[in-house]
This record gives structure tokens, sequence and C-alpha cells, in this order.
């Protein structure tokens, strides 16, 4: 593959996920379950619909945290993309970016406890 088809295919990857996940943030779901299936599905539009959102900074964080430790599927067909013909597989590629993902999910939440705690602690409570 020549550096342009590499580029224009990884570009493509970029825009039609872009598209899905502004479509699905048009579905009258929750605002917390769009966040999600936006930032899973392309992690540029899901990182800003997350930084937009009228979810507190300690859950901010955490969803910007673990959408960019995923990537998004975006990502993950960027990279089988490039994969394509060799000997490594997507799928325990996909099964350790979302190993690393709930990692990172805690150890972001983690962080905000411990430098705000009441952060995360529920309104009324010490």
């Amino acid at each position: 593959m020549n550096g342009f088809e590499t580029l224009t295919r990884l570009g493509g990857y970029i825009m039609l996920f872009s598209m899905i996940s502004s479509m699905l943030q048009l579905i009258p779901f929750p605002e917390s379950i769009n966040l999600m299936l936006c930032g899973f599905t392309e992690i540029t539009n899901g990182i800003k619909a997350v930084s937009q959102s009228s979810l507190s900074p300690a859950h901010r964080y955490t969803l910007a945290m673990a959408f960019t430790a995923f990537g998004g599927l975006s990502g993950l067909a960027q990279t089988g993309s490039m994969i394509k013909g060799t000997s490594l597989s997507i799928k325990t590629y996909g099964m350790f970016k979302l190993i690393m993902t709930v990692i990172t999910a805690v150890l972001a939440w983690a962080a905000v406890s411990l430098v705000y705690p009441a952060a995360v602690l529920p309104a009324g409570l010490p």
C-alpha cells in the first residue's frame, strides 16, 4: 500500500466514523448513553461532546480519559486496515484496548477521588 492510499483510507475511516458519531447524537437517548455511543465510536467527537455535557467535571474527566484510552471504533478500523495481511490479530488488539480502557477509567476516577474528593461524593455528604 502506498502512502497516498494509506492516508486516503485512514482519512476515510475518520470521516465515516465522525459522521456515524454525529448521527448517533441525534437519537433521543439519555445524555449519558449518547455520550458513550459517541465517544466509543469516534474519539474526537466523543471528547468534544463530553466537554460540552452537563456532567460533573469528575465524570467528564473520567469519560474523556476512557475515550482516549480506547481510541474509538474508528481507531480500531484504522488499525485493522493497517495490519491486514499480517499475523497480528485485530480481535486481540481490540480486547486489550478494552482492558486498557477499563484500567484507565478506574485510575482516572481514583485520581479525581484523591485530588478532589468533593467531586465524587453525593451532595450533602461531608
